[in-house]
């Protein structure tokens, strides 16, 4: 980034040393170049500086040295995934984490060559105990509630809702030509029938043969109210993704929000036009103004 301004970086001035010392206390390991960018360009030196890539959502720094200690010692299943752009199930990998490490099909991973084959971007995701109601239909993956929320004005409407089911053993579910989509309801009941990856309309999950009819989500209601309230701290988009999961308490775990290129075919195949009554406000936004 750096690279890219007029900054010179002055790495041997005092307060970069009191900035290392400083954060020292709390076992982190600075990189003092974020310190003398910003005291380049401002030229106010200091130590209080926070880096843009010191935190984890925990708040901790993650890096080559100490990731192990953000790790849980317990043995857990997880997913690794990249941090932008995982979808259709693109670069995810299921894992174990024990003694603070991270094992692939049993076989111990080296953090630096993981890094590499991530480009330095990838998270790793507890995996979750799932609820009975969607296990019974597919139990190899964790079978992800998909929903579509679009800021209108001040408020915040759920346009669609549709469940994602895995097939074919695989651990992700996703909406390729291995898919299984049903939609849901405003009550939070499943269809009767879906779709597979080719648009074939289905009665059963074609792998485990269970009948798709007869699933009610629980709490459906809670579900809205968490995407609307994760809507909110999003101001700067218009319209979100969502995948949830449902553990085995009947609570629902955010999985991720997408923003790019989610796709729409399968929302406007089971449910119609999702954007009908919006669709007009959408397209006067977004239409650009002629010129004469």
């Amino acid at each position: 980034m750096y690279k890219c301004t007029s900054a010179v970086l002055d790495l041997n001035h005092p307060s970069i040393n009191e900035a290392r010392i400083y954060w020292q206390k709390y076992n982190m390991r600075l990189n003092p170049k974020w310190h003398a960018f910003y005291a380049s360009l401002n030229n106010i030196h200091s130590s209080r500086y926070i880096p843009e890539n010191i935190y984890d959502a925990d708040y901790n720094l993650l890096n080559i040295k100490n990731y192990a200690k953000s790790l849980p010692v317990k043995e857990v299943d997880g997913f690794i995934k990249p941090t932008i752009d995982s979808g259709y199930g693109k670069n995810i990998k299921k894992c174990k984490i024990r003694d603070g490490k991270i094992f692939i099909d049993e076989v111990l991973q080296d953090i630096n060559k993981l890094k590499s084959s991530y480009n330095g971007e990838f998270i790793i995701q507890k995996g979750i105990d799932q609820s009975s109601i969607l296990s019974d239909i597919y139990p190899c993956s964790v079978n992800s509630i998909r929903s579509v929320s679009l800021r209108d004005g001040n408020k915040i409407v759920v346009l669609s809702t549709q469940l994602h089911f895995g097939n074919h053993q695989s651990y992700v579910s996703y909406t390729g030509y291995s898919a299984v989509v049903c939609g849901v309801d405003q009550y939070g009941k499943m269809t009767e029938f879906g779709y597979d990856g080719k648009f074939n309309k289905i009665f059963e999950h074609p792998f485990t043969r269970k009948p798709l009819k007869g699933i009610a989500l629980p709490n459906f209601n809670e579900l809205e109210k968490i995407i609307m309230q994760g809507h909110e701290r999003l101001p700067h988009f218009k319209l979100v993704y969502w995948d949830f999961g449902l553990d085995n308490l009947n609570q629902y775990v955010m999985i991720e929000y997408n923003l790019l290129f989610p796709g729409i075919n399968y929302h406007q195949v089971i449910d119609g036009p999702i954007f009908e009554k919006y669709l007009d406000g959408i397209m006067d936004n977004l239409h650009e103004p002629e010129y004469i």
